[in-house]
């Protein structure tokens, strides 16, 4: 069962990914295309194109980006879901917030999560598994850097 916390973020991340949708074409001169409902996002990812978005509210104030990897509803669950850079239909993984985003290629961050280097910082939370590096680091990874 979800949470009353986990369905705020679930929206502030519907709106977010709507926000990069909506920007996308003016930023890159495509369209994205949103995927809506549970099952369709396991079968796309967030979009049909093959993109996971995902919101960090915390990068400007860290100045990490938090990478996910897992995740739960509720916190009372035992299991955690894969999620994040280990949806199986994606092949890019964008995250940021209203001033800026990155794409990564999944492969690229799950060899960085596999591979567990010195500059990444494992975390995990009640709801969420995944891990963080600075911002230095995921521009020289990411495929694109976007700055509104």
């Amino acid at each position: 069962m979800e949470t009353k916390l986990h369905r705020k973020r679930r929206e502030q991340g519907e709106k977010y990914e709507q926000w990069v949708v909506e920007k996308w074409p003016e930023v890159y001169g495509k369209t994205l295309t949103r995927v809506i409902g549970k099952q369709n996002q396991y079968a796309y990812g967030d979009t049909v194109e093959g993109v996971e978005i995902k919101n960090d509210k915390r990068m400007a104030e860290t100045g990490n980006v938090y990478i996910e990897t897992h995740e739960k509803a509720n916190p009372a669950n035992v299991q955690y879901v894969e999620s994040g850079i280990n949806c199986q239909a994606c092949k890019w993984y964008l995250v940021g917030d209203m001033a800026e985003w990155f794409i990564f290629e999944k492969d690229i961050l799950r060899r960085v999560d596999m591979n567990n280097p010195e500059w990444i910082k494992r975390v995990q939370t009640p709801t969420s598994k995944g891990f963080v590096m600075k911002k230095k680091w995921a521009q020289g990874l990411a495929v694109k850097h976007y700055v509104t």
